[in-house]
Formats: structure tokens, sequence, C-alpha cells
């Protein structure tokens, strides 16, 4: 997939958004008129929503937040709806890339959508903004030039949203020394810093005023949101993060209680562990649906794999040949699948179990094959790097950074650039072991009967199929003990199977107000009578008002 020069972008995001904006406004007027009809002045009072709207000018951001907002409010909640007018500082969606320029078209887009969304009249109703609780000048701290060296603010511990906000901005990776490189690291430091304050300023007055009893918000990640987050954590309310699923076009993940909707089953694997016992679901149907779609993503036919691009098998590549000649004079060939850097994935906090980031990850493995040419390591690098997913710094420049030059010359440690168009896969056959620190491929790895190392706390760790590693001296033992790494996930692979059903099928639940054919979209054809009385959209508002238990049990049929 070709980079997209940034005029181009702007030219297509502007022509994007104003083609959406007046579609958006008229599907959320019509679907309005269906609170009213249901007579939402005559439910009882059920306690306070509040939406914390950050991303005000993301066409299905707003959808999906408005959509879940008239749901509850058509159940007897009131529901606030908080966006930013100003007070904040930085908006995390901007990196350093951005120019000026780019920065005030955003802010022109947030005021038009705004104006826009303020003539609905129960949605206006609920907006709330950021400067009804912020007033910058009590914020006396705002000033200090040391603002950047604070480390906590009202008992909320600053670094690692600042950090995974710094990460993001610069488009770098989790490392302070690497993050510290940057010229202008104490600037962007201080404002991320203040950002916070804000965040965390607001939240406390929110809850003083309102005492909400569930905040929806799109993730827990970066110095607005997850700050705002996790002030109202601490003080018990329930929250609710959502986002676009990644495998189903038309599909939302929600998640209960955690920082990011893609993560965390929330619980469920067990519970449908149960219900492949019961026999509600067949062994049969999870064994036939993952086994078709694993042979449909070995053989490039899913969307997201087609979207990255590096789908060539030729066996005559360079590549594969030098791996050939290492093969037969007996090396073991490992293959390292590094996640994009900057992306949410790589700043949990929890994933980082064995090391301190992603970064430490691979540099320690590289270390490693360093000091044993006796093995062979092929670093795959993601190939979003030079697409849709942009780096500042690179897989290469970190390994540089720590390691310098040299490493990158050794003939056993090998990395396939981005844009190398030689398919992932096809390193499968001579593979000993994968290595991953938490990425999806990891499952891949499984069902290609292929030693999987896992060097942080994946999603799909510890659900009984995988070897689950603690320390760095089991990480690097791992190396040595393939074999047994294998039969252990051979043995298991029922545990596997069912992970990836629910991981792939059931995760995303299927909303009829988003496109299906076209992700990260609503649905502007569908008639909004569809949409209000979806059952899916039914069972997640239910699943919010405390009435069920589980997103992803969507697909039962006693609830359809």
């Amino acid at each position: 997939m070709k980079k997209r020069s940034p005029l181009l972008s702007w030219i297509f995001s502007t022509a994007r958004f104003l083609w959406e904006m007046p579609r958006v406004v008229d599907m959320l007027s019509r679907l309005e008129k269906h609170v009213d009809a249901e007579g939402t002045q005559r439910v009882e009072h059920r306690g306070v929503v509040l939406f914390n709207t950050v991303r005000t000018y993301v066409s299905v951001q707003l959808v999906i937040e408005v959509m879940l907002a008239l749901k509850l409010k058509a159940r007897g909640f009131d529901v606030r709806m908080l966006y930013d007018d100003g007070p904040l500082y930085h908006h995390e969606t901007l990196t350093k890339n951005d120019l000026a320029p780019m920065q005030t078209y955003y802010r022109l887009r947030r005021l038009l959508s705004l104006a826009l969304l303020r003539r609905l009249p129960l949605v206006g109703g609920m907006m709330e903004p950021y400067s009804r609780f912020v007033d910058r000048a009590q914020l006396t701290l705002l000033d200090d030039p040391k603002v950047g060296e604070l480390k906590s603010f009202r008992s909320i511990e600053l670094e690692p949203f600042v950090r995974a906000s710094l990460v993001r901005f610069y488009l770098s990776a989790p490392d302070r020394p690497m993050l510290e490189s940057e010229r202008d690291y104490q600037k962007a430091r201080a404002m991320f810093v203040r950002n916070a304050i804000v965040s965390i300023s607001a939240a406390q007055q929110v809850y003083a005023e309102f005492k909400p009893t569930m905040v929806v918000t799109s993730h827990g990640i970066y110095s607005s949101w997850g700050t705002f987050m996790s002030f109202m954590m601490q003080q018990g309310v329930r929250t609710i993060t959502y986002g676009l699923n990644g495998y189903g076009a038309a599909s939302l993940d929600l998640a209960t209680d955690d920082i990011a909707a893609n993560k965390s089953d929330g619980g469920y694997l067990k519970h449908l562990a149960e219900q492949v016992v019961d026999r509600t679901i067949s062994r049969i149907d999870v064994a036939q649906r993952v086994g078709h779609l694993m042979n449909e993503r070995f053989n490039h036919g899913s969307a997201d794999i087609a979207r990255l691009g590096g789908t060539e098998t030729a066996s005559r590549s360079p590549l594969l040949q030098r791996l050939d000649t290492h093969r037969a004079a007996g090396r073991d060939i490992f293959a390292l699948f590094p996640n994009v850097m900057w992306d949410n994935a790589t700043t949990f906090e929890e994933s980082n179990r064995v090391f301190d980031s992603p970064v430490e990850w691979l540099v320690e493995t590289v270390r490693y094959f360093d000091r044993s040419p006796d093995k062979v390591l092929v670093i795959r690098v993601h190939p979003a790097e030079r697409s849709f997913m942009t780096v500042r710094k690179s897989v290469s420049d970190i390994l540089t950074f720590h390691l310098g030059e040299q490493v990158l010359r050794r003939e056993n440690i090998i990395i396939v650039a981005p844009e190398e168009p030689l398919s992932s896969y096809a390193l499968f056959d001579f593979m000993k072991a994968g290595i991953v620190y938490n990425g999806t491929i990891g499952l891949e790895l499984v069902f290609g009967h292929i030693a999987l190392i896992i060097g942080a706390r994946a999603a799909y760790s510890d659900s009984g199929f995988t070897h689950d590693i603690h320390d760095r001296n089991e990480y690097f033992a791992a190396f040595d003990t393939t074999e047994q790494i294998l039969q252990r996930q051979d043995s298991n692979l029922e545990s596997a199977l069912l992970f990836a059903y629910e991981y792939f099928f059931l995760h995303g639940v299927p909303m009829k107000f988003m496109s299906p054919l076209r992700a990260g979209t609503p649905n502007y054809e569908c008639p909004t009578d569809e949409i209000w009385g979806d059952r899916n959209l039914e069972h997640v508002v239910g699943v919010m008002a405390g009435e069920r238990e589980y997103f992803q049990d969507y697909w039962r049929q006693d609830e359809r």
C-alpha cells in the first residue's frame, strides 16, 4: 500500500468531512425523534451517564457516541456529553508531522461540527463544554516553568499517560532515551502534563456536580482520555470503553473498566467455554469457522491483511534463498514480528510483565542473537510503518540508537523492511519459532503449528494454550525449548480455537448504524427505524445499563 502525500491526505480528509457532517447531523436528527416517541420524560431517572467526547470532528466517533447516548436517554438516564471547546493544550491525534496550518484546520473542523450538533434539540441539550469545568486562571500550576517535571496530580500518576501521548506525538517508540533525544522534548512533555492537569481538573469538577454512575470514553490512553478515566475509576465510577473492531467493518469492540476495548474479553472466554460444554455452540462450527478464517488469512484474503500489502510468496526471493542457506547449514531460524511501536497496543503498562517496554524487548532479543551466531533472527518490520501508520522512528532506527549500526550487518540478523513485498507467512516454512510482543500474528503462528514465544502479556496469554512467560530467564530459555512449547500448543488446540472464535467472530458487535462496506463510516443509507430497532444495539445498551452481563453475548438466539 503506497503512502498518500500529506497534501492529498488533507484534500481527501477535508472533502470527506464536508461531505459527511451534514449527513451525520441529518442522521442524528432523525434518530432524535425516536427518543421523543418513546416518551423519555415519563421514564424514571436512572442516574447520570457521562460521555468524555474529545474527537468531535470524527464522524464515526460522533455517531457512535450520540447513538449510545440517545439510547441511554430513552432508557431514563440523564446523559451528558463533555467536549473540548478549547481548554486542552493539544489534541492527541495531531503529531509532530502535522504543521501549524493542519492544527488550525482541525480546530475549525471541531468548531463547525459543534455548531451543527448544538442545533439538534436533544443532542445540543446534552452537551457540556470543558470550559465550564476548568478555569485555567485558577490552575496556577499550568504556568509553572517546571510543570513538565510533575509526576502526579491529585493522586493520579501521570507518567503512563504522558509517555503514551509523547510516543503518539513523535510517532516514535515507548522508550525514554529515544523520546528525550527529541529536540523539543521538554516543551512537548510540558504540553501533555498540562493536558493531564486540565483533564483531571475537569473530571474532578464534573464528578462533584453530576456524580455519574457511568463514564463512556473512546479509551483510557493518553493525557486527555486516560487521566480523566483514571480519576473516575478511582471514584468507583463504572467506565465503558469502545473502539472500531479491526476485523469487522461494521462492528464495535466494547469493554467495562478496561483502558481499551480490544484487549480484554472481560471474563467472557470462560463463559463461552461453558456454552460449548452445554452445546449452545458446536465444537465443529468453532473449528470450521476458525479454520476457514486462518486459511483465508494465510492466503491474504482478509481485508486487514490486504490493506497492509506484503503478499509476495515467491520462493526465488533473495531473502528466502538466504534462509535456505542458513537452514542447510543447520542453523535454527527464528522470526520476530514487532508491532508499530507508537501504536496503542505498545503502551499498555500491564502488558509489560517481562520487559519494561517493547523497545527493551526488541533490543534485548537482538542482543541475545548477536551473541548466538548459531541461531538466525529475521525481524519482519510491520508493513504499516510505511503505509497508514507512518513512523518517525523505525525499528531499524531503534536498533541503531541502542546497539549501533554494526548489529544490522550481522550475518545471522536479518531485517525485512516494511516496504518489502514479501509475505510474513512465507517465513513460516523456515521458522523454528516465532517471537511476538503481543501482536495478533501470534495466534496465526499457533494455527500454523509454529512454536510461539511471547515477550509480554498478549490478549491471548493465560488462555490455556500459550507458553506464558513471566521473567527474562524464562524468556531466553524458551529459545532452547521450542519443541516443548509447540507440543503444549498442539495439545491444547481446542483452547486456541475457542479464543480465536471469540476474538475474531464475537468480540466485535455488528451494528446497523455502521457501514458494512466501508470501515469506520456511518451507514447513512440504512433506514432510521432499522438502526433504532437494531437488536445488537439494544443488547449493548442493555449491558451498559446493567441489565445483561457480556457485550459479546449479542449472538445468543434467546435474546434475539
